[in-house]
């Protein structure tokens, strides 16, 4: 599954990309390779439940946010946060 999120998100050049951590089997390969194969595009880990653990391997592994599906409504750039200017 990661291949293929990298190979489509370099070939369709996109700006931002979800990465469902329940659904990209090896999420944190997907978050390196899209961030690498596409460094354009800021890769967005989606997560079923909040787990600082898995927060951080994201953005170790070059993710821009992590965005719990059970979020409150609320403007994204709340949840996405930043990470230094990058």
């Amino acid at each position: 599954m990661p291949s293929k999120a990298i190979r489509l998100a370099k070939r369709v050049e996109l700006d931002l990309t979800p990465v469902a951590r329940d659904v990209a089997g090896d999420y944190l390969a997907a978050v390196r390779g899209i961030c690498r194969a596409a460094p354009a595009c800021a890769a967005v880990m989606v997560a079923e439940i909040r787990d600082d653990e898995d927060m951080l391997d994201a953005f170790r592994a070059g993710a821009i946010g992590y965005v719990p599906r059970r979020s409150r409504p609320r403007p994204a750039s709340q949840d996405l946060g930043s990470r230094g200017g990058q």
